[in-house]
């Protein structure tokens, strides 16, 4: 069978240790590629200083999907006359949001695995800022509700717990 380039740039792991290409023994002297860390992958590689600011970075993100629900909450009674929402339209408003947050951090852990705790962070960053958008041009009760469905999404794209080891 063909390999593809992201086959060859992940070591072969054999199921069962009595396969032909795993070697016998290890020669010490030999240097070894699948035990050495690779400096993309490995934290360890990363400076205290990018440590730092991607810890910095992430506590702010969880804060502010953590506060999108209280600033909601407090601006409820000004939402609720302007936009004429109904009570369910309020609850559907806060619940939404929670439920669909919820909802999305395993799926979105999982497409953190798939394809990049990054890339999988920056991408709900973006999209949250632009439901936020969404949300304060938001001209009816259902849009606004819409909005907040799809900013409970986004914001959990931004904290997905890690699925695998």
């Amino acid at each position: 069978m063909a390999k593809t380039p992201e086959d060859l740039a992940t070591p072969d792991t054999p199921d069962t240790p009595d396969t032909p290409d795993t070697p016998a023994a290890s020669d010490p002297s030999e240097p070894s590629s699948l035990s050495e860390p690779s400096s993309l992958s490995e934290p360890s590689s990363l400076s205290e200083r990018q440590r730092r600011r991607a810890l910095v970075i992430c506590i702010a993100a969880a804060f502010l999907t953590l506060l999108d629900v209280s600033i909601v909450t407090f601006a409820l009674p000004s939402m609720e006359e302007h936009l004429h929402m109904s009570p369910a339209d309020v609850s559907l408003a806060i619940a939404g949001y929670t439920l669909t947050f919820g909802l999305t951090l395993v799926p979105a852990g999982r497409l953190g695995d798939e394809f990049g705790r990054r890339r999988i962070f920056l991408l709900g960053l973006l999209l949250f800022t632009v439901t936020g958008v969404l949300c304060g041009a938001a001209p009816s009760a259902g849009w606004l509700d819409f909005a907040r469905l799809a900013r409970g999404i986004t914001a959990g794209l931004i904290a997905p717990p890690r699925s695998s080891d």
